[in-house]
């Protein structure tokens, strides 16, 4: 809402302003009818000159708002630390913190001699599966006729089984390792394996270089996708009752406080932090092409929108500050000659960037015309 300044701005409003006064001292207007003494006449001329423009009392809707502080966030599925089940020496690495990267992608080269063991293990698993059980099923249909002895039958029944839960227990090792076991063979053995990214992302962080040894399920690379970034809010248990799905929330960077986006609120927590007393709150975009301009991480000011009601309000434009006392100009009648106002002292509410709630907009008259541009220049 405009502050009155004492300063008179331009000349074509000084000799306008000046004008109007002239006729403001006089009781009556042109046409002889009597005149308040805060009405204000204005000429056609002076009307057109000054681009005033009149409106009236419209319907708007207005919130209460809730302030509130909290991040841009991705789910936990959108996220990954890439880590490795098994120890060893990076050897390859070609990646930098930004660069895109895609499911299954080479992230980086670990160089193990017992991953050398682990395939020599499974290969010899593999050879030794089928001859045991030939052997299990020879044994098998000579203890069915009392040909062989039980426990030969036995034995070799214990041998097979045995040999297969290594076998399968050393396929699931190489698939950790990210082996294909169907491509393995003495000619294939590798003492490096291949550590890939298990989403489609960015890589956000690397806490590995080359030549480092890194321990086994020691975070090496984080990728993240963002194509779900949100808004994690932090609310006061106070205010959390007024709060509902779907409210909508309004947000800034603190850096840009001015480029406001939008949100609504999807889900509500149910706990309380103990240390703070606050309550998580979570808002998805209004439009999604928002991410590319948000990073995960980033700070945001943001108020959620509550207890949305119509009201009767002017345009804030239409509203002048006088000392903390409010007031707008009423259309009192039109003749050949102009226009005559009367100034109205107004009591308001709520706002939002346009609009201004009127409390006593009874006294205005739904009807009523009032200048919703260049009320500034005339009221004194």
């Amino acid at each position: 809402m405009k502050k009155l300044r004492i300063i008179l701005y331009l000349s074509i409003f000084t000799i306008f302003i000046l004008g109007c006064s002239e006729q403001e001292v006089s009781s009556e207007d042109a046409n002889g009818n009597n005149l308040e003494s805060n009405d204000i006449v204005i000429s056609n001329e002076q009307f057109k000159v000054a681009g005033i423009e009149l409106g009236t009392l419209t319907k708007q809707n207005f919130s209460d708002k809730i302030f509130s502080t909290g991040t841009i966030d991705l789910p936990p599925q959108n996220r990954a630390f890439v880590s490795s089940y098994f120890g060893g020496t990076v050897s390859q690495i070609n990646l930098l913190v930004g660069d895109k990267v895609r499911k299954g992608q080479l992230l980086f080269k670990l160089v193990n001699p017992e991953f050398i063991n682990i395939q020599e293990e499974f290969l010899r698993a593999k050879n030794s599966l089928k001859f045991l059980e030939a052997e299990y099923q020879r044994q098998k249909q000579l203890s069915d006729a009392n040909v062989s002895s039980k426990k030969m039958f036995l034995k070799s029944e214990m041998d097979y089984l045995t040999n297969q839960s290594q076998y399968e227990a050393l396929i699931q090792k190489l698939k950790l390792l990210n082996i294909d076991y169907t491509k393995l063979n003495s000619e294939t053995i590798s003492n490096s394996v291949n550590i890939v990214s298990p989403l489609n992302g960015f890589i956000s962080e690397i806490n590995i270089s080359l030549g480092q040894i890194l321990s086994a399920n020691e975070a090496a690379i984080e990728v993240v996708d963002p194509d779900h970034l949100h808004i994690e809010l932090n609310v006061f248990e106070k205010d959390i009752r007024k709060i509902k799905i779907g409210d909508a929330v309004n947000f800034s960077l603190p850096d840009v406080p001015n480029e406001t986006y939008t949100g609504k609120v999807v889900l509500v927590g149910k706990t309380v932090n103990p240390d703070d007393r606050t309550i998580r709150i979570h808002c998805h975009f209004d439009d999604e092409s928002i991410a590319e301009k948000l990073v995960p991480g980033m700070f945001i000011n943001a108020y959620i929108l509550v207890d949305k009601d119509e009201a009767n309000a002017l345009a804030t434009d239409a509203i002048v500050d006088v000392d903390n006392e409010y007031y707008s100009l009423v259309l009192k009648e039109t003749n050949d000659n102009g226009y005559v106002f009367k100034q109205q002292k107004l009591l308001v509410g709520r706002s939002t960037d346009d609009f201004t709630e009127i409390t006593n907009s009874d006294e205005l008259g739904k009807d009523s015309k009032i200048i919703v541009k260049g009320a500034f220049n005339l009221i004194q």
